[in-house]
């Protein structure tokens, strides 16, 4: 199951989420339906940062094959995983740093 899917859980079974604010996003139509599109969003961005991961390590392992004796330094394999770490840890300062935090244009 792709993993922006999941954000049909909040349209479909809300009570199972465990997000900042769920009372207040679950309390009108407007409001949840703008909560699936921003926990969406969010969730492409991690699914991208993934992808970069995978490709960048089968880049590096392709590349270890095609070398003589078949191996390249361990600190290449580290560099995409230390900044597949970094951006995922900016994109949850950003979840819960006030992303879903109350949005005034949603309360009339």
């Amino acid at each position: 199951m792709p993993l922006p899917l999941l954000s049909l859980l909040a349209l479909r079974r809300p009570e199972m989420l465990s997000v900042p604010n769920r009372d207040w996003w679950t309390a009108t139509g407007p409001r949840i339906r703008r909560f699936e599109r921003l926990l969406r969003e969010d969730l492409w961005l991690i699914t991208a940062l993934m992808m970069m991961l995978f490709v960048s390590i089968q880049v590096v392992i392709t590349q270890a094959s095609a070398t003589p004796g078949q191996s390249l330094p361990g600190w290449l394999l580290a560099v995409p995983t230390v900044v597949f770490l970094m951006l995922l840890g900016a994109l949850m300062v950003r979840m819960f740093g006030g992303r879903y935090a109350e949005q005034p244009d949603l309360d009339g």
